[in-house]
């Protein structure tokens, strides 16, 4: 299908990128990686009159480790993630699933930023950055704003953004010593049937802190606190209950991956799996 007519502008900094959305209001567009908008535009799904294209403002590329965080801008690709030396290395885990995700003309174009903006209910990176405690930095010409990564996905495709305004940034924070990260999914496609995380923090053999998020299941991920409560209390001695716990916490969607009762199975099998990756055998 042909795109329509549009203008593109090439803003060289963050002010100036508010600036021309502020002007242009819903006519206009962000473009970081490019990948979800101008599929949108060539299937006819979104005809922006104004495209700000963000490549050039050299900020937006830019990974800075800071006070127990890494911060990661709104132009950085999957790939260029993948392959930074230093999220290898403090995030392992998050680089792992950066280096699968989609395809390798996806990874090579698309953002990661971008990713979650689309809001995509089947994102592999979501869930893990949420499980991760991530945040992301909101910025428009009102000012700036720090957001849960958690709370930013309000429905498919449906994001907490207001007119104008741009994520600059995610900050994830680096996992303390004695933590630990674990990431599974399950696709029959190039997007996942079902995604889940699993965070927790140990002193020795105790568990002190748990987040385990399911993803691609329904509008947004889900953390499964039923799941957190009973490894905070009982660690690797609840594995016995989380499959049953974990599956009875969400209500999928049925789509072409599967009914809702096979997606809730699945949501019990990889929160045992990524669980047992990550807790200590202790007990079990």
């Amino acid at each position: 299908m042909k795109v329509a007519p549009f203008r593109l502008h090439r803003p060289e900094s963050v002010p100036e990128a508010w600036r021309l959305a502020s002007e242009f209001g819903l006519d206009a567009a962000y473009l970081a990686g490019g990948t979800e908008l101008v599929l949108l535009m060539k299937l006819g799904l979104a005809a922006p009159a104004h495209v700000i294209d963000l490549k050039s403002v050299e900020s937006l590329h830019a990974v800075t480790v800071g006070d127990g965080h890494v911060d990661i801008g709104a132009c950085v690709t999957h790939a260029e993630i993948a392959s930074h030396d230093l999220i290898r290395e403090l995030l392992p885990e998050f680089a792992r699933v950066e280096s699968i995700i989609a395809n390798r003309r996806v990874r090579g174009t698309g953002s990661l930023v971008g990713n979650l903006c689309f809001a995509d209910p089947h994102s592999d990176p979501a869930t893990l950055l949420s499980a991760l405690d991530a945040t992301i930095l909101i910025g428009g010409a009102n000012g700036e704003r720090r957001l849960p990564l958690v709370d930013f996905a309000v429905g498919p495709y449906m994001t907490d953004l207001a007119e104008g305004e741009l994520v600059t940034s995610v900050r994830v924070p680096v996992p303390l010593p004695g933590s630990a990260i674990a990431h599974e999914r399950f696709k029959l496609k190039e997007r996942p049937a079902v995604t889940l995380a699993a965070f927790v923090t140990l002193d020795g053999d105790l568990v002190t802190q748990a987040r385990v998020v399911a993803g691609s299941v329904g509008p947004r991920p889900h953390r499964l606190v039923s799941v957190e409560s009973a490894i905070v209390e009982s660690g690797s001695q609840a594995m016995s209950i989380v499959k049953e716990a974990a599956a009875s916490e969400v209500d999928p969607t049925g789509d072409d991956d599967g009914s809702p009762d096979y997606k809730r199975h699945l949501v019990g099998v990889l929160s045992q799996r990524a669980l047992s990756r990550i807790l200590p055998r202790t007990g079990t």
